[in-house]
């Protein structure tokens, strides 16, 4: 084994190359090698002209002194790398010149077709922003496992020696070949070797980057060689030098000893010091580096040949091969050059017999014959329409500047006026041009005639087939202008194209097809679906009537205009095109080709839009399954309709099964994508999207900040990815109760899609929909209703009032109106969405269904209980047919249900629904899901409404201590459980308690939400019925007031939560004893919910029921007995007879009664009130011990007075058990027994409490 006398392995990676390989020939056309010389010489060598954008974002792959080389993804089978070219320090004749000279090389047959050296898949276009000059880009299969150097120190570390040998012998071949036909590569090192996966499990290793490659076409060339100094062989001096093909085969061929000599030693070298002689050399550009390492280059060979005997690791090779290897090395390092000719012969005879003789073809000199002349637009006009629309104007521009040079030249610029080519059709032009070199009109109308009608294109690269195979799609040019903000310049440049071919090509011509369907991929990205609509509609029809119905160009054109259908909305339309297309490329291509998956994809998402998720699923997961056996699991396709069918499962809310496909996917895509891929980014949101719909928000979070800030660095702050990244993540603070936060994000996704998109954009639109919901939350209501009036209006103009963004908009719209308490305006919002929904959608779907529950809600707002409980039920059980009886759609609708039960006072059955909604969400969503906590909230509240305090109690506790660990005690769900807890104080009279989570409920939404949000006015007015409670009425008063005013300031004078605080601010002036003010505050509540809310609305009867109440305390008896009578009779038609309310109002009358000493019609009402409340609400329920005190007092009046005691004994008792003893009703009751029994004696002494009716707030 070898001590320390080796070389370390990073030292090999230095030293790079600063210039390319030149022919010197006695004659050079002067600005030959130019932008049209290149295209030439491309169409000559039969190069493609591919429709790619390369990816600025993806990470360079090799950065080299003329080019840099990116790499994109195609397929994970099929990655590309896209080499760019320096333009900053070098002349653009030097550019063209390397870019020529590169891809002349690659072009030869015994380049293009052979094993070992990468494809040249063809030439796309980088557009440079400032000017809108392309320059070529040329397309390479990257490898699978990167470069021979990463892939050495990495992956392959482990590698045995016959397979690192192998790998030196495919380099081996490629240089054998190469040399036999005069190609030299220039610059051989471990960086210019991809490897690739072999068969059978076996790597392959191809060579790459021939920017300083040169062909020998004659024995008298000469070249300047360059390479990278530190693998250049120890002759090379002067970059001026001047070497003949032998001298350069022989510096190729010592650079391949010493790549061979670093990879079959590298396990050795790596990680020791270096030999005495290479310590001193310091990889710069200085004279003495160079010498030092010249000198140290001659010791190499006599190295070779030590560590041959000395590394242990090279025995499995046997002793044959070790001596080949001898032989090699020491051929190959030889200082004289002289030594080295038969080195690579050598190695392979002996090594790879197979390959005795190399591949020698006869090469045309292509570079030395081509002219800018030589080029043609009809040669390659289908790859220019497809392309960037800049490349046509930078094409006509270039043959405009050189029509002078020749007639040919000429021709060209006469046919782009001619067909509108780059420029606007204009034929005065073209007979001016004709008119200077001589020719008729006819020399262009030849070239349109020419043109075929059908594309006819070079397919022969491999993107080409793997496209025509379905592996892979061609990109969407659009997304380009979108970010470069051309889309307008875009439009307006293939509109007037489109036009011009209509013209001169006909209305029929593939190039006219080809250019409308170009302009409606604009049109989509603006969303402007009408004009997309009517282009795909006639590039539809042409492909039917010219390539037959079943044609794959007229199932793209269909499965487009399918597209565009959905994008409106229009499902049923879309779904019938798909299946069309689906049922055909089964028949055509067969169940597993690519485009066959596709087309089931697209028919799944519109089965999926329909609310049809078992269609979608079934569908789905026949892809997913498909996708796996025929592409491979990791295959973009494949994680693709995973992730479908995860999003599926998140639309069943099934979000286990989701999570985990998401998480599969996003591994996945980190692996074989990288972190910052754009395709890996949309996987995490997706994964973050399912943590949020499972209330796991800290990690939704912590996904989405992931994205946005990759997002920003990789596409920029602008980015349509970017700004969705910023929008989920101000979903996430909103849900987290973060909301100024949210806002802020919000305002700004929403200022920069005006600018990038336009103020009509659905993407914008979205944006400030989003912005209201933001608004809405803190209580904005106006700043919401503006914002959603805007999007509405706009969204009816821009997409149609049936479009479900539009209906969104409306219902969006309906809810800002239904807190502002403008119910008829939301339920005519409301009721057109529904009915729009059914026609559009169908009566089961599931927007179709929130509508349904939206309108219950509004009905529940209006006191209309039966109608709402109507629709709830409806809603219900379509969800449990539709959905499953445990999706949380269902499980809401169910709560629905249950709150229309509460307010119809049907706690049995609403606690029957409110059991089985948080079981089945503890079950499906966890304890402690935001769901199931308010679930648990809503069971609090109906055994607090049935008087079931401890069992509230237990609940809302565990609500508030769970919402404080899972969302923060300052989150506003947090705030609204200990609220609800301390109502539960309240009625059990520990007011104390309830004052003092009241409090820091309010000093919180102060803080958090600011004075003036609704949740902070709620806080105050809960406090001050607190106070009221404990008789501290000044304080109570002083704190109504304030909400009162600004309510009658933020919500209007007529807004229900303002008259509910004018009612509360009634009933402490009322305690006070203060009835005028109260009963003038009443009869403006009063008379105001009787124009807003009608007569007969539960809250208008509450008034009436008050009023009544403060006339009683006046006196005025008989006033007081026609309103109540009233509430009495209208809540009895209204409720039902033992609806809570109507026994109030009954309870109330007996009071005024009692008070008449109409004892016996008060008695009456009484027995009944106590009955029904018996039968409905339970024997030991407050209000129904409260009704047995009224009737004892009412018997104790009558003179029954052993009756009255036992009544009376029997609340106490109750009240004793139910509430406890410190409770005042307890009191209440234990002092009049005490009374009562003391004055037994002499009755006409006894006193009697005073009764007060139950007063509403």
């Amino acid at each position: 084994m070898p001590t320390s006398e080796c070389y370390p392995s990073f030292y090999w990676s230095h030293w790079r190359s600063s210039s390319g390989a030149e022919v010197h020939r006695e004659e050079t056309e002067p600005g030959r090698f130019n932008f049209l010389s290149f295209l030439a010489t491309a169409q000559a060598l039969q190069v493609e002209f591919l429709p790619l954008t390369w990816d600025a974002g993806r990470g360079l792959v090799g950065t080299g002194a003329t080019s840099r080389i990116h790499q994109s993804l195609v397929d994970l089978d099929t990655s590309l790398a896209f080499k760019t070219y320096h333009k900053q320090t070098r002349t653009e004749e030097q550019v063209f010149r390397t870019i020529i000279n590169e891809i002349t090389v690659l072009s030869q047959t015994s380049v293009r077709e052979h094993a070992n050296i990468a494809q040249l898949q063809g030439i796309c276009w980088d557009i440079s922003p400032r000017d809108d000059k392309p320059w070529p880009v040329l397309v390479f299969q990257k490898s699978h496992f990167g470069d021979l150097d990463h892939f050495a120190r990495h992956g392959g570390r482990d590698m045995r020696p016959e397979e690192r040998l192998s790998l030196c012998l495919d380099v081996g071949r490629a240089i054998m070949d190469m040399h036999a036909n005069s190609i030299v590569h220039g610059d051989i090192k471990p960086e210019n070797v991809l490897i690739f996966k072999g068969n059978p499990e076996k790597y392959c290793a191809k060579v790459i980057d021939f920017g300083y490659s040169a062909r020998y076409t004659d024995g008298t060339s000469r070249l300047t060689l360059s390479g990278t100094e530190l693998w250049n062989a120890p002759e090379h001096g002067s970059r001026a030098h001047q070497w003949t093909l032998s001298q350069a085969i022989k510096a190729d061929l010592f650079s391949f000893g010493m790549l061979c000599f670093w990879l079959l030693f590298e396990p050795s070298l790596s990680g020791t010091t270096l030999p005495p002689y290479f310590q001193k050399v310091d990889v710069d550009s200085s004279r003495l580096a160079e010498e030092e390492l010249r000198r140290a280059k001659a010791e190499l060979r006599a190295y070779a040949q030590k560590l041959l005997t000395s590394v242990t690791t090279l025995e499995t090779l046997g002793q044959d091969k070790k001596i080949v290897l001898e032989k090699f090395f020491n051929s190959s390092l030889s200082p004289n050059p002289g030594e080295r000719e038969m080195s690579l012969s050598t190695l392979l005879e002996e090594l790879d017999p197979q390959r005795t003789s190399p591949q020698k073809v006869v090469l045309a000199n292509i570079d030395c014959n081509v002219r800018s002349s030589d080029f043609k637009i009809e040669n390659s006009i289908y790859d220019f329409y497809r392309s960037d629309y800049r490349v046509r104007s930078y094409v006509a521009r270039c043959l405009l500047e050189k029509q002078s040079q020749s007639a040919s030249i000429a021709i060209q610029a006469a046919f782009c006026y001619y067909i509108g080519f780059g420029v606007m059709r204009d034929k005065a032009e073209t007979m001016k041009i004709l008119g200077r070199c001589g020719e008729k009109i006819q020399a262009v109308q030849d070239i349109v005639l020419g043109v075929n009608l059908t594309p006819n294109t070079l397919r022969a690269s491999l993107i080409s087939k793997l496209a025509d195979m379905g592996h892979v799609s061609w990109s969407n040019f659009s997304y380009i202008y979108l970010n470069q903000q051309r889309l307008d310049e875009a439009q307006v440049q293939l509109t007037r194209e489109k036009d011009d071919l209509i013209i001169t090509c006909g209305v029929d011509h593939f190039l006219t097809d080809l250019s409308r369907g170009m302009l409606a991929r604009i049109y989509e990205i603006q969303g402007q679906w009408g004009e997309a609509e009517k282009l795909e509609v006639q590039v539809m029809e042409t492909s039917k009537t010219k390539l037959g119905s079943d044609h794959p160009s007229t199932l793209t054109s269909m499965a487009n205009l399918a597209s565009t259908l959905w994008s409106q909305g229009r499902w049923e339309e879309a779904e019938k095109l798909e299946v069309q297309v689906m049922e055909t490329r089964k028949t055509k291509l067969g169940s597993d080709h690519p485009d066959t998956l596709t087309s089931m994809a697209n028919l799944a998402s519109t089965l999926s839009s329909q609310g049809r998720w078992e269609e979608a699923e079934k569908l789905e997961v026949q892809v997913m399954e498909t996708s796996k056996t025929k592409l491979g699991s990791d295959h973009p396709s494949t994680l693709t309709s995973i992730a479908n069918l995860a999003s599926t499962y998140r639309n069943q809310g099934r979000w286990e099964e989701a999570e985990k496909l998401e998480m599969q996917v996003m591994e996945t895509s980190k692996t074989k994508l990288g972190s910052d891929h754009p395709s890996t980014l949309t996987s995490i949101a997706n994964l973050a999207s399912t943590y949020r719909n499972q209330g796991r928000w800290e990690e939704a979070e912590k996904l989405e900040v992931q994205v946005i800030e990759t997002s920003k660095t990789k596409l920029g702050s602008d980015h349509p990815d970017t700004l969705s990244s910023m929008a989920n993540l101000a979903s996430t603070y909103r849900s987290q109760g973060r909301r100024e936060e949210a806002e802020k994000l919000e305002v700004q996704v929403m200022e920069t899609s005006k600018t990038k998109l336009g103020s009509d954009h659905p993407d914008t639109l979205s944006s400030m929909a989003n912005l209201a919901s933001t608004l809405w939350s803190q209580g904005r209501w106006e700043e919401a209703e503006r914002l959603e009036v805007q999007v509405m209006e706009t969204s009816k103009t821009k997409l149609g009032s049936d479009h479900p963004s539009t209906l969104t908009s409306m219902a969006n719209l309906a809810s800002t109106y239904r807190n502002q308490g403008r119910w008829e305006e939301a339920e005519k919002l409301e009721v057109q969405v529904m009915e729009t929904r059914k026609t559009k959608l169908r009566p089961d779907h599931p927007s179709t269904l929130t509508s349904m529950a939206n309108l219950a809600s509004i009905y529940r707002n209006q006191g209309r209980w039966e109608e709402a409980e109507k629709l709830d039920v409806q809603v219900m059980e379509t969800s449990k047919t539709k959905l499953g009886s445990d999706h949380p759609d269902t499980l809401t609708s169910m709560a629905n249900l249950a709150s229309t039960y509460r307010n119809q006072g049907r706690w049995e059955e609403a606690e029957k629904l409110d059991v089985q909604v948080m079981e089945t969400s503890k079950t499906k969503l966890g304890s402690d899901h935001p769901d199931t906590l308010t679930s648990m909230a809503n069971l609090a509240s109906t055994y607090r409404n049935q008087g079931r305090w401890e069992e509230a109690e237990k609940l809302e506790v565990q609500v508030m201590e769970t919402s404080k660990t899972k969302l923060g005690s300052d989150h506003p769900d947090t705030l609204t459980s200990m609220a609800n807890l301390a109502s539960t104080y309240r009625n059990k009279g520990r007011w104390e308690e309830a004052e003092k989570l009241e409090m820091q409920v309010m000093e919180t939404s102060k803080t958090k939400l600011g004075s003036d949000h609704p949740s902070t006015l709620t806080s105050m007015a809960n406090l001050a019925s607190t106070l009221w409670n404990q008789g501290r009425w000044e304080e109570a008063e002083k704190l109504e007031v304030q909400v009162m005013e600004t309510r009658k300031t933020k919500l209007g004078h007529d807004h229900p939560s303002t008259l509910t605080s004018m009612a509360n601010l009634a009933s402490t002036l009322w305690s006070q004893g203060r009835w005028e003010e109260t009963e003038k505050l009443e009869v403006q509540v009063m008379e105001t919910r009787k124009t807003k809310l009608g007569s007969d609305h539960p809250d208008t009867l509450s008034s009436m029921a008050n009023l009544a109440s403060t006339l009683s305390s006046q006196g005025r008896w008989e006033e007081a007995e026609k309103l109540e009578m009233q509430v009495m009779e209208t809540s009895k038609t209204k409720l039902g007879s033992d609806h809570p309310s109507t026994l109030t109002s009954m309870a109330n009358l007996a009071s005024t009664l009692w008070s008449q000493g109409r004892w016996e019609e008060a008695e009456k009402l009484e027995v009944e009130v106590v009955e029904t409340r018996k039968t409905k609400l339970g024997s030991d329920h407050p209000s129904t011990l409260t009704s047995m005190a009224n009737l004892a007092f009412t018997w104790k009046e009558q003179g029954r007075h052993d009756d009255s005691l036992a009544l009376m004994e029997a609340c106490a008792k109750a009240r004793n058990q139910i509430l406890g003893s410190a409770h005042p009703d307890t009191i209440s009751s234990v002092s009049t027994i005490e009374d009562w029994l003391a004055d037994l004696s002499s009755l006409a002494g006894t006193t009697t409490p005073d009764r007060c009716p139950a007063r509403s707030s």
